[in-house]
């Protein structure tokens, strides 16, 4: 039975997201994007229920809601955070030198990382490790 219901949520949500002119995308998105991921092509965007998701040649993927706000950032290849708090970098960069961030996610009150060795950290926008 919960084979049935997960397919048929897959298949509804590839149903309503829809494709979309990169045009019609927030300005605001897309000035996050052009400044920070400036080696990265997109080629691609979806809207889906008034969020966009942006697919980058290489497996990146940016998830901005209708005003153009990021709120996950997920990249197998890595994820360069120059676009967070210099708090946040810092820590990060202190504790965590030598890992890789494959998933970025903006919580408003804190950020949910994963790296690729599977570690999960939740860290607030002072720096603070709060997982």
């Amino acid at each position: 039975m919960n084979k049935i219901f997960i397919i048929f949520t897959i298949l509804t949500y590839t149903l309503l997201a829809e494709s979309i002119p990169l045009y019609k995308l927030p300005k605001k998105s897309l000035d996050f994007v052009n400044e920070n991921f400036k080696d990265s092509t997109l080629y691609r965007a979806i809207e889906d229920f008034g969020n966009y998701t942006l697919i980058f040649k290489g497996g990146l993927k940016v998830f901005v809601d209708n005003n153009g706000d990021w709120y996950r950032v997920i990249n197998p290849n890595g994820i360069k955070i120059t676009f967070l708090e210099k708090e946040v970098q810092r820590t990060i960069r202190k504790q965590y030198k030598d890992d890789v961030i494959i998933h970025l996610h903006n919580h408003k009150e804190y950020y949910s990382i994963k790296l690729k060795n599977g570690t999960y950290i939740k860290i607030k926008a002072d720096g603070n490790i709060i997982e």
